[in-house]
């Protein structure tokens, strides 16, 4: 990059000249401006850049369960603490004669299982939850004996998981 150095001193050395060390001073400021304007455009630039470049890899990347959701506004546990109707059980899917089977997930890590018969009689079970290896499982805890949820989906309206190698689909009650 040129700064210009033409002006010379009355003796040919631009060195000497109080006016040439004005105009240098002067050139070399410009130049400082300018660099500190691209920076600052840089950064006015570059920062959101970046976090829209973060933003989408984080979309796109791993999701945190084998059937999703890839995003989610909610969390993990908002997700999972409300009441699930079972839908199936492996191939077995649950009809209208079968059994109303409840499972209720609730914030303070209680736990309720409901099996309702079409006599209207109830089996219900209590027990407590918590999560297990970052939040991929659930751990049941019923009277001592324990049960490890795989989970599979766990969005707002779905909760799939595997357990004794069968997958469980339960929906939003």
């Amino acid at each position: 990059m040129s700064f210009g150095l033409t002006m010379m001193g009355m003796n040919g050395n631009w060195r000497n000249s109080k006016s040439a060390k004005t105009f240098i001073a002067i050139k070399i400021t410009k130049f400082l401006n300018l660099v500190v304007m691209k920076n600052t455009l840089y950064k006015i630039y570059l920062i959101p850049i970046l976090l829209i470049s973060l933003m989408i890899g984080g979309l796109t990347s791993c999701q945190k369960y084998e059937e999703g959701p890839s995003f989610s506004l909610q969390s993990k546990l908002a997700r999972l603490t409300q009441e699930w109707q079972v839908l199936s059980i492996g191939e077995i899917v649950a009809g209208p004669n079968d059994n109303l089977i409840i499972f209720e997930f609730a914030r303070d890590r209680d736990f309720t299982f409901t099996s309702t018969s079409n006599d209207g009689s109830s089996d219900i079970s209590n027990g407590t939850w918590r999560w297990l290896n970052d939040k991929e499982e659930v751990r049941l805890t019923f009277e001592n004996h324990f049960s490890d949820l795989l989970i599979l989906k766990l969005t707002n309206d779905e909760f799939w998981f595997t357990f004794d190698g069968n997958e469980w689909k339960l929906e939003k009650y």
